[in-house]
This record gives C-alpha cells, structure tokens and sequence, in this order.
C-alpha cells in the first residue's frame, strides 16, 4: 500500500514537472519567435534601402501635426524686419474693381519684405606676375599675391579662386554634394565652368593648406572642459578603417585610425586628460586605467534605449519593474537638470574662454550616470559628437563615398573639418538636451 502511495506521488511530481518544463518551452518558443522577428527587421534596416530614414510602419493614431493649440503652441516667432532695404518696389492699387468694373478709393498702404540672392557672375583677375633675377647668383624671383591660391604658370597656370575653393570644400564634405554636381551648381549659378578634377585637386591643396589649424584645434579641444567622444566606421581603399570625432560646444576634431582601441582614443583625447568626458560604454573610454584623471558621463540616451529593448523583448515581472523604476529614475534627472538651467540659464552651458587646469592636478576617477547635475555644461547624452561626427546623417553618391573613402579622400576629409564647428543656436543636439545658447 505505501508503496503504491509512493508511486502516485512520483507519478504527479513527474506530471507537475512535465507541464512546467511544457510552460517553460512554450514560453521559450515565444520569445525565439520574437527575437527571430526583430532580428529579421534589423537585418533588413540593415540593407541598402532608398528611404534609410524610415522609420518602420506609421502609427494607426498619429499625433496632429503642425502647432499646438493654446500653451501648447510653443514661442511665436517670425522673421524680424531687415534693417536694410537696399530697393523700394512701389505697387500701386488696381484703379477699378475687376468684380464690378467701379472705380477704387486708396485707404491705406501696406509693407512687405522680400530677401532675395541677386544675380552672382564669377570675375576673372590676371595676375601680371613681375619675374627678376639675383646680379649675384642668378637666381630668378618672383613674389606672389595674398589672392592667388597657387604659384602654377603656364599650362596650370589656370586656377579658381579661394572663395570658389572655400564652397566646394564645403559643399562637398560638409553637405554631402558630389564633385559633379558642385561642377554643375558653380555653371549654372555663378557661371564659373570648371571640371571634378580640377575642384578635387583644388580640395586636396587646401586640406594641406589646413594642417596647422587642425592641429591646432586638436590642441583646444584636449583643453577644454567637456568634451564627447564617438567613433564609426570608414574605409581607406577598401580597407576597414575608424573615424574618431572628440566634440565640444565650440569645436569637433576628427582623427581617422586603423583602429578604435585604447591607443586610438589616447591619441584623440590626450591620456592625462583631467576633464569630464561624456561617452558611451565602449570599453576603449571605460576600461581600467582609462584617462584616471577624467571624470566620466554615461550617455543616458544608450541606456534608455537599452532599457526600451529590453522591455521589449517581455522579461518576468520582477525584472520589468526594476527596468520600468530605472527609466523613470533617469529621466528624472533629466528633468532635475532642465529645472537647474531654467533657474540659471547660463549654468549648463561651459564659457567659451575656460580652460582646464594644469594637468598636474589629478582628480579622483569618477564613472557615474549623473555627473551632468552637479557638473555645469556636462550633458546627459554624448549625440554631439553623434551628429558632428557620424557621416550617416546624410546620403552619399556611390562616386562621393569611393573619393572620401580612397587614402588621399580620407586624409582630405579629415583636413577639410579642420574649422571650427558651432551647433546652430536653439538646436537640440538631441532629445535628452536643452537647446543651445544663441
């Protein structure tokens, strides 16, 4: 008889186990099926599409669009009147009504302002260069004029301008426009004919021209208070390369390595640098004995959407509601910090002319997620050096990226960011920052 009892106890232990591992699996089969799912959606975001910045499927309610109604609208602001008027257009009052064919009576007169670009043709200047000859050694002299951007004569004695050079470099690099097309927009909106070739070596010569303020920034950028770092990748002929981008408020200094390792970001940032560095969780900016004089911001706007993913993929409840308290507790600070710069403007924002102290004076090494409360101008999220440094904020034409991406179209790309960058004023750099200062 006990042993009966015995087996049926086995017997329903076993059946108890049998339907919770049969849970367990279903469970299981759920969750691969998700994450089968999402992976297949990333992988085709992942392939070349023709509309990269989709977002997936539009919502079934989306939000009104355009300006909110009441307090919601937001400041009202429009264009200020030009304080220059360089032309005043008289446009008188039709004589007679067109509806009723009755004679009109002027009662008022009204303003409106339009700004315009006007007409632009390219001027061509002729250099008469004076050549003398040394009574000594022989030597032949010439000197040359602050305008001309090359010594060439003869068959390369044709050139274009510094203004010309200075658009084309910026139309290119910055702006994503091809060599070609800018050939095009210098023909038919300036009349200035010129070839690819010619703006590419133009570029290149520039980029020479540059080294010393690249260097330069370099140097300010290492001494700055703040600064965030970021990296993505890059080809040099075809071969894997790194574009590193250190950013502040004032300037972004790119660097393009074979690697994104520690050395890689030493040389970027400086070893012994003592600032606050607002950076992502890469290990090359977190690991041990990393810039040990630096205070360290974790960019919250990675661990929110860590958090987000999570959440997504359905943990158990206990771990849903510790990732639910961590998004709230985060963006709680967020607000905390928002509340300290509307009582004082200025604070989270770092002044220009500061410089950091002498590098002799260590700080102890912090690597917290809330730096950016107690520390003026250090930002919550690292997108500053996201946006001044990623190049897939826009397009690219197949023949622009081959150049950028050949070894002397890196080192050229490289020298032409060497200019100082200011995010435009009133613009986020994301959601998880105040606008900048005007």
């Amino acid at each position: 008889m006990a042993g009966e009892e015995e087996k049926d106890r086995r017997i329903a232990e076993l059946e108890r186990q049998l339907a919770e591992r049969e849970r367990q699996i279903e469970k299981l089969e759920r969750k691969v099926e998700q994450l089968e799912r999402i992976n297949e959606d990333l992988r085709r975001a992942g392939k070349r599409q023709a509309t990269p910045f989709s977002r997936g499927e539009p919502k079934a309610k989306p939000k009104r669009r355009g300006r909110k109604k009441g307090k919601r609208y937001g400041a009202r602001a429009s264009r200020p009147v030009p304080k220059q008027i360089d032309r005043v257009v008289h446009v008188a009052a039709p004589m007679y009504c067109p509806q009723c064919q009755k004679p009109t009576k002027l009662i008022g007169q009204e303003k409106q302002w339009q700004t315009d670009i006007p007409p632009v043709q390219a001027t061509t200047t002729e250099f008469q260069i004076d050549i003398a000859r040394c009574t000594k050694c022989g030597r032949a002299l010439r000197a040359r004029h602050a305008d001309q951007t090359s010594d060439a004569v003869g068959a390369a004695g044709v050139q274009i301008g510094p203004r010309a050079i200075a658009f084309a470099a910026k139309f290119n690099k910055e702006c994503g426009v091809s060599y070609g097309r800018i050939a095009d927009i210098f023909d038919k909106g300036f009349g200035l004919v010129v070839s690819r070739s010619t703006l590419t070596r133009a570029v290149e010569r520039l980029a020479d021209t540059l080294e010393p303020a690249y260097r330069q920034i370099g140097q300010t950028v290492q001494s700055r208070p703040m600064l965030s770092p970021d990296e993505t990748g890059w080809k040099i002929g075809g071969h894997k390369a790194w574009l590193h981008v250190a950013a502040t408020r004032e300037e972004s200094y790119f660097k393009i390595a074979p690697g994104r390792g520690r050395a890689e970001a030493e040389e970027l940032i400086g070893k012994d640098y003592c600032g606050t560095i607002v950076r992502d969780g890469w290990v090359a900016y977190r690991g041990e004995n990393a810039f040990s004089k630096a205070s360290s911001q974790t960019c919250l706007a990675h661990i929110l959407r860590r958090i987000k993913g999570l959440i997504e993929i359905g943990p158990e409840e206990p771990a849903l509601c510790w990732l639910a308290a961590l998004k709230k507790l985060l963006k709680r600070a967020i607000r905390i910090r928002d509340r300290r710069d509307d009582a004082r403007p200025s604070i989270g924002y770092m002044p220009p002319a500061r410089s950091l102290p002498p590098s002799g004076g260590s700080r102890e090494p912090r690597a917290r997620s809330h730096v950016h409360l107690p520390v003026p101008g250090c930002r919550p999220c690292h997108q500053l050096s996201r946006r001044t440094g990623h190049p897939s904020g826009r397009r690219q034409s197949q023949n622009e990226w081959r150049k950028q991406h050949s070894p002397r179209g890196t080192n050229t790309r490289d020298s032409d960011e060497r200019a100082s960058h200011r995010p435009k004023a009133g613009r986020r750099c994301c959601r998880h920052c105040r606008p900048g200062p005007s």
